[in-house]
Formats: structure tokens, C-alpha cells, sequence
């Protein structure tokens, strides 16, 4: 038997053509469980992975997410933290000949914050400083050196050290 390239089709005698129909119905089912099963085994979740929004009513993913950042936050804090501290010293220890108080590190965000995250959580920030200012728990100064170390409005050592002065002035009466 012959197939050409046209869809000709040259028989024997003796030969008898038959069509096949091949199904692809099943394939989308296999190829979810595979993404699937591959997902479980990297221990990413198939929307970071594959960039598939999760399937449900209503599911974004954000959930697996979580889980997965919970679970790369859990092991810097166990296994790596402990090693990068080590290596801290030594390196710090050698540069500068002695360790310095309260010299810690954080590791990065593994998420960044929406917009609206954002602008919530300044403003609950706000209301809190606020707050403590009212009830003299912090100085202006204070909270300016705060909003100087997130770098939010472009502060400086000179504003602070005016927002100091001005304090002590209010102090002593003048």
C-alpha cells in the first residue's frame, strides 16, 4: 500500500483501504494530570508554575500561593538563616574586627503587595503614628527618622535634626 502527500492512495489487488479515526477527546484530561502530578513533585503550585489561574468557583490561586510562599519562607528561616548568619560573622567579624550590636538581616519579600495592599497598609501606618503622637508615646522626630529609613518622602538627617531642634525648643519653653 501507497499514501502520497495529495491524499492518493494506490492499492493492490489484494489490499483494502480502511480509515482509522484517531480520538484526541481524552488528551486535555492526561496532560491536566500530568501538569498536575509534575506540580505536586516540584512543590510549586501549577499557577506559578505553568501560569494556569486555578480551577473553581471563585479560586484565583492565591491560596496555593500562600502556602507556597509559607513554605519558602519556612526554609529560609530554618535552613538558611542559620548558615547565612555564620557566614555573617566570620565575614563582618573580618572586615571589621568585631561584630556590631543588633546587626540582623531580612530576607526579601517573596510577594509584592497590590496597590490597594499598599495604600491600606500606609494609611493604617499613618493612623497608628498618629496615634502614639497624640498619646506622646513617640516624638515627631521619631516617626520622621521611620519615614526616613522606608524612604516614603524623601526625608533626610538635616529635617530630622530640625524636627529635633524644634522639639527641644518646645521643651525648654521657647
Amino acid at each position: 500500500m501507497m499514501k502520497s502527500l495529495y491524499r492518493l492512495a494506490l492499492l493492490d489487488t489484494k489490499e483494502a483501504f480502511e480509515r482509522k479515526q484517531i480520538s484526541f477527546g481524552g488528551l486535555g484530561e492526561i496532560l491536566n494530570a500530568l501538569m498536575e502530578w509534575t506540580s505536586g513533585a516540584a512543590g510549586i503550585p501549577m499557577t506559578r508554575l505553568f501560569g494556569i489561574q486555578a480551577k473553581g468557583l471563585g479560586d484565583s490561586g492565591q491560596g496555593d500561593m500562600n502556602n507556597y510562599y509559607n513554605t519558602i519562607r519556612g526554609g529560609q528561616e530554618s535552613q538558611y538563616r542559620p548558615f547565612l548568619k555564620r557566614i555573617d560573622e566570620v565575614l563582618i567579624r573580618s572586615t571589621l574586627g568585631s561584630m556590631p550590636d543588633g546587626l540582623d538581616f531580612e530576607f526579601a519579600p517573596l510577594a509584592q503587595p497590590t496597590d490597594t495592599e499598599l495604600s491600606a497598609q500606609r494609611l493604617a501606618d499613618a493612623q497608628a503614628d498618629d496615634i502614639r503622637l497624640q498619646q506622646r508615646v513617640v516624638r515627631p522626630s521619631q516617626v520622621a527618622r521611620k519615614l526616613m529609613e522606608q524612604g516614603v518622602y524623601g526625608i533626610d538627617e538635616s529635617d530630622i535634626k530640625f524636627i529635633e531642634s524644634d522639639e527641644k525648643a518646645e521643651r525648654d519653653g521657647d
